[in-house]
């Protein structure tokens, strides 16, 4: 006789609600931690005096070497080709927890988002990491 595993399991949509209680709160509390650091009034004057066609200039020289990036990728794939988009994907979450994560641990999110994005063995993805 099975026994329901209900009683124990959140369903999904309190678990994303759950999440995105604790995202809030944490901005807050961080917010609210830094808030000797942080001056609206500055916030505000360099928002007002910043130059958009630098910023657009930026962000568009972003996008551009990320494509690229992802484009490399693509080279590399020599099995099966993914689709550009997907690889955008994979190689902007890759290098924004590269980032975030200490001692170059990021490097695992590669191989995992495009196990999850292909179906792939993680032998591929992680000889095209190391090449």
């Amino acid at each position: 006789m099975e026994k329901s595993n209900s009683a124990t399991t959140m369903p999904r949509y309190l678990k994303t609600g759950l999440r995105i209680l604790v995202a809030v709160l944490l901005t807050i509390f961080l917010v609210w931690l830094l808030r000797d650091w942080i001056s609206l009034n500055r916030i505000r004057t360099d928002i007002i005096d910043a130059h958009f066609g630098l910023i657009g200039a930026g962000f568009l020289f972003y996008i551009v070497s990320y494509w690229l990036r992802a484009k490399r990728w693509q080279v590399f794939d020599i099995h099966d080709q993914m689709s550009l988009p997907n690889l955008f994907a994979i190689t902007s979450i890759h290098t924004l927890v590269n980032n975030i994560l200490p001692a170059r641990t990021g490097e695992l999110a590669y191989p995992y988002f495009q196990k999850k994005y292909k179906m792939y063995l993680c032998i591929n993805p992680l000889h095209q990491l190391l090449s």
